[in-house]
């Protein structure tokens, strides 16, 4: 199947800063991929030269095949939801919607239904009934979807989501994963999505590729670069590790016991966190490492003498 964007060596400096050194990945059609990495890994410039807001001092942007790197922005289809948004206070949900489309027949001076399609995507991110209303009177989950909306009336090959949900609270940033995922699948289009939380793009993409110091570490599925990641950046960007003896094992995957195989320590700390509790054993040789384990079954206390051990399936050794 053939790549819906491509991104070939792309490099973007700026004064005293190379923010992107050699980035190279593709998005396939229908898919969500997310690039990942902490603050200043270049993630967001990456996307910015994608959407056409930054140009590429090096390297080549393709969509469906075909070079994009000189366009401008309203030239290229592909749509970005930003952070905070950016719906106009002034108009309506609908409006809103409305406001993209508008432009785009004035520039094209093409006739375009735009009650039909306004009205689906309405229907689509479920906001219909709210269509009338204007965005200070909408919850952080509802704007986000005026927003998508917006974007997905235009009918972009790539949409573009800069931290689409770091605007919500923790607990509406859970409920609005599984809405944002499910949207994604029912309209088919590519979404590639740049987040700081690992834990997001674990949950939602089908790829993810990781960045640090402007370059990607390792591009994979979710489950490939948590069990199998090929640096210890990107194990430890991506979740706890402990490094025992030079190798690396999950806390979920040490198991505590009373005795039996494994090796022996002190328990310094039991956290219990609600359906988990996390406790920290300090071995015998002075290595300290972190288990955790399910509430019901955490029978230790900090005192207590237990034995750890891990399958040797489940550990981590990164290339470097």
């Amino acid at each position: 199947m053939a790549a819906v964007l491509e991104v070939e060596g792309a490099v973007k400096g700026f004064p005293g800063h190379r923010a992107v050194d050699g980035v190279t990945f593709s998005v396939e059609p229908g898919q969500l991929f997310a690039l990942v990495g902490p603050s200043g890994c270049g993630k967001t410039t990456t996307l910015r030269m994608i959407a056409g807001f930054e140009t590429p001092d090096e390297g080549e942007i393709r969509l469906r095949g075909e070079p994009i790197t000189r366009l401008p922005p309203y030239a290229r289809r592909v749509n970005t939801v930003f952070q905070n948004y950016a719906l106009f206070p002034h108009l309506t949900v609908r409006g809103n919607v409305e406001f993209g489309l508008r432009r785009e027949r004035r520039r094209s001076g093409a006739a375009l239904d735009m009650r039909a399609r306004v009205d689906a995507v309405l229907n689509m991110v479920r906001m219909a009934e709210k269509a009338d209303r204007r965005p200070e009177q909408l919850s952080g989950g509802e704007k986000q979807r005026v927003a998508l909306a917006r974007s997905l009336v235009l009918e972009p090959d790539v949409l573009l989501l800069d931290e689409p949900l770091s605007a919500l609270d923790p607990n509406l940033r859970k409920q609005v994963r599984g809405e944002l995922k499910a949207l994604q699948r029912r309209t088919g289009v590519a979404f590639l999505m740049v987040t700081h939380d690992q834990e997001e793009a674990l949950s939602m993409a089908d790829r993810v590729a990781v960045m640090n110091a402007g370059r990607l570490e390792q591009t994979g599925s979710p489950r490939e670069l948590y069990e199998r990641p090929r640096t210890r950046f990107v194990a430890g960007f991506l979740g706890p590790v402990n490094w025992v003896d030079g190798v690396g094992v999950r806390p979920e995957a040490v198991r505590l016991a009373g005795e039996g195989d494994g090796r022996e320590g002190l328990v310094r700390s039991a956290a219990y966190l609600g359906n988990r509790v996390m406790v920290e054993v300090e071995l015998n040789g002075g290595e300290r490492v972190v288990s955790e384990v399910r509430a019901g079954d955490c029978m230790c206390a900090a005192g207590d003498r237990v034995r750890v051990s891990w399958r040797a399936a489940d550990e981590i050794r990164p290339e470097s």
